[in-house]
This record gives structure tokens, C-alpha cells and sequence, in this order.
């Protein structure tokens, strides 16, 4: 990230939109997360921070975030997170002209002004707008609007695209979500642009890393990053299998979550209930250390009572003694 930042310039000098993904990457995600948000802090009118399809529970708990959380800080800081990734936004607008998401288009968008009324906090489920932003990709072959191999939201094809672009009145779609090899990838005519940030992705891929930048003007230029392929610790995860420009279907994260290491289900309303079972358990121990120490402390006074009559009484014996 700061060899990106070194190549295209830094805040506040640019603008930066990011369009999601940032945990599941690597064993540093929870450093990635908070550094981005402590530069959305410090230039809130300068970085703009996007949902992708990891900042969901369902994903992120199967890809290692809900792990490294645990493992450094807790269970709880995983649930923090996750209350803040609901009230990320699901896409920007540059200019009135360019529209960026993780995802990409949706049947469902006729005008910019649904998502502007999208209420937040809220959790993308299985199907309908939110899911298609961060979910659904561009494909050649076709026009129209295809059932995603993904196994959920949607592929589109030109004809699709063309027609979003009239009907929003954008010039531009950039989006993420797929491995390209150079980092970016124009299609149809240069109406769309997938961006990958990562170079040498998990280590198995010898990909470049890319950004977008984008003049007054609205003239688009790339800056790429690339790193020499070395070691790297690839997780054990069928996405990482993935070829460039895919990704992990629906049906293959569910396989995942029955047979991880961390046993864990894609059923949200399954994390919750494991969630609030662990808050329990917590709130319970925390509970039987403060009674413990409340015994604790009713001991050590009835002791210090105790002791103070037995002075009491010892003295008034001694006074007694000394009239006979």
C-alpha cells in the first residue's frame, strides 16, 4: 500500500476512492483496515472508502478476518468490525459522469437516486441491489443479463452495459472484484474498467498491481505496481485456485464453510447466534470475576470487622484489669 501511495501521490494532495476488499488478503488485515481509517479520519473530504463483497460476514468469516481477530484481539473486535462495514458506502460518483462499486452494475438500478436512498446500516443478503454491487461481474459473452456462475447476482454483458450508461447518464463504470493481469482491464470500448491492486495476488499469480487516476478532465490514466515473485504463504483456499479474472462461486463457499478448519457456516443468522453465544460466554466469566471479587473484598471486611471488635474487646478487658 505505501509503494501505491508512492506512485500516485499522497493525501492530501489526491483524492483516493478505494473499492473494497480490504481484509482477506493477507495476514495483515486488520493493520490494512485501521491504517485506511485513520487516513478516512484525518482527510475525511480526501479518501472515500467502499463496500466490497469481503466486508460481509459471510465471507470475511470464512477467509481468515474472523481468525486474525480472534487470534490478536478477540471475538468481539470481528463483530465491531462488522458493524461498521454496514454502514459502508456501496458506490461512489465522480463527477456525475463515472460510477464506481466493487461489484458492478444490477438489473435492478434504473436511477443513481436508488442508491443515494439506501439505508444504513445494512447487510447485503442473497439477491436485490446490494448484492449485485459487490457481487456481480462483466462478461463477453453476451449483451444481456446473465445468471452469475458465481452461483449468486449477475453477469453482464454490452448490450447491458451500454444501456446502464444511457439510462444513468455516466460515461464510466470502474470496478474491482476480479484478478486482471496487468492490473486493469478495459472493456467495451473503454466504458468499463476492472482494477486490481495486488500485485503477485496470493502469491501464485505474477499479476501487476494497478490504480486509476483520473485528471479534471476526466482523462484516464494507469500507474502499475509489480513485485518480483518470491516465498509466500498461500492460505489454503480454494479462491486462491482461482484463475485470474474469477473468483470462488457461491457453491464453493459453502463447501468452504463446512470444511475449514474453523468449521464456520455462511448463514448469517448462524454467525449471529455463534456470536451471541461467545458475547455469553464472555459477559459470564466476566461476571464470575467481579462476583469473585466482590466475595473477595465482603471477606476482607468482615475480617477487618472482626478484628477490630476483637481490639475493642481486648482493650476494655485491659481497662477493667487496671480498675481491680
Amino acid at each position: 500500500m505505501h509503494k501505491l501511495f508512492g506512485i500516485i501521490g499522497k493525501v492530501p494532495e489526491v483524492k483516493m476512492i478505494f473499492l473494497g476488499d480490504y481484509i482477506d488478503r493477507g495476514p495483515q488485515s486488520i493493520e490494512t483496515i485501521i491504517y485506511l481509517l485513520c487516513l478516512k479520519v484525518k482527510y475525511r473530504d480526501r479518501i472515500f472508502l467502499l463496500r466490497g463483497n469481503h466486508e460481509t460476514p459471510a465471507v470475511n468469516r470464512i477467509y481468515g478476518f474472523y481468525n486474525e481477530c480472534a487470534l490478536k484481539y478477540g471475538v468481539g473486535l470481528w463483530w465491531d468490525f462488522q458493524s461498521f462495514f454496514n454502514r459502508m458506502p456501496m458506490a461512489g460518483l465522480i463527477s456525475k459522469r463515472v460510477l464506481c462499486m466493487h461489484g458492478g452494475l444490477s438489473p435492478h438500478l434504473t436511477s443513481l437516486e436508488q442508491i443515494r436512498q439506501i439505508k444504513r446500516p445494512c447487510e447485503p443478503l442473497d439477491r436485490g441491489l446490494l448484492i449485485d454491487l459487490v457481487w456481480s461481474d462483466p462478461t463477453n459473452k453476451g449483451d444481456g443479463w446473465f445468471y452469475s456462475p458465481r452461483g449468486l447476482s449477475y453477469s453482464f454483458g454490452k448490450g447491458a452495459l451500454l444501456a446502464a450508461c444511457k439510462l444513468l447518464k455516466i460515461d464510466l463504470v470502474i470496478r474491482a472484484h476480479q484478478v486482471v493481469q496487468d492490473g486493469y482491464e478495459l472493456m467495451v470500448g473503454e466504458k468499463l474498467i476492472t482494477i486490481f491492486s495486488a500485485p503477485n495476488y496470493a502469491g501464485q499469480f505474477n499479476n501487476a498491481g494497478a490504480v486509476v487516476c483520473i485528471d479534471d478532465d476526466l482523462q484516464v490514466t494507469f500507474q502499475q505496481l509489480r513485485v518480483p515473485p518470491g516465498p509466500t504463504c498461500v492460505r489454503s483456499c480454494p479462491e486462491v485456485a482461482c484463475a485470474p479474472g474469477q473468483a470462488l462461486t457461491l457453491p464453493q463457499i459453502k463447501q468452504v464453510a463446512s470444511t475449514s478448519q474453523a468449521k464456520t457456516v455462511v448463514s448469517s443468522a448462524s454467525e449471529m447466534k455463534e456470536g451471541e453465544k461467545d458475547q455469553k460466554e464472555e459477559n459470564k466469566k466476566e461476571e464470575e470475576r467481579e462476583g469473585k471479587k466482590e466475595n473477595g473484598s465482603k471477606d476482607t471486611e468482615k475480617k477487618d470487622e472482626e478484628k477490630k471488635n476483637e481490639d475493642e474487646k481486648g482493650k476494655r478487658n485491659e481497662e477493667k484489669s487496671t480498675e481491680k
